[in-house]
């Protein structure tokens, strides 16, 4: 039986490049990667620095690391669109377009055409097991008494986000 192929999103940090630990850790495939989001390399979000932090991660944990050019799409869905939405009066949050169009949407795109099996993130949700359908679900609103989440670590009852085949895809 193979093992069950994992793409990490890896920023360079600490939380992503633990999660892609732990899932080494477990016996999954990992490969680690990162979008590239803004043009130039001098962005404050996924730059040059960043990338080569995750790759020397990636290295470190016997992964393949990939850097993946979205700048087309974060223009198109992120940035076009918070322009519109400004200039009509209105105030859009670019993260959330972000996360839903590229962090879960590409990614998630990228890692089914490359075969994997997962997507994982070093994210932390509130997760709870359906038996009914045999698949983790993700919980919505706030955290029920778990405790707060901590910097660099997971509240009881939270754990590192991973997305199965097909989720959010009908």
């Amino acid at each position: 039986m193979r093992k069950k192929k994992v793409l990490v999103a890896m920023s360079g940090g600490v939380d992503s490049s633990a999660a892609a630990a732990l899932l080494v850790q477990q016996g999954y495939d990992c490969d680690g990667a990162m979008l590239k989001l803004a043009p130039n390399e001098d962005s404050r979000c996924c730059s040059a620095d960043d990338a080569e932090d995750a790759r020397q991660a990636a290295t470190r944990l016997g992964m393949r690391f990939y850097v993946f050019n979205e700048t087309d799409r974060f223009r198109r869905c992120v940035m076009d669109r918070f322009t519109a939405e400004y200039a009509a009066g209105r105030t859009p949050n670019p993260c959330i377009d972000c996360n839903r169009e590229l962090k879960f949407g590409a990614l998630l795109d990228r890692a089914l055409t490359l075969g994997y099996d997962y997507i994982a993130t070093g994210h932390y949700a509130r997760v709870a097991y359906d038996a009914e359908s045999g698949r983790y679900r993700l919980l919505r609103g706030g955290l029920c008494g778990h405790g707060p989440l901590r910097p660099g670590g997971a509240g009881r009852g939270h754990r590192p986000l991973a997305a199965e085949k097909g989720l959010g895809r009908g």
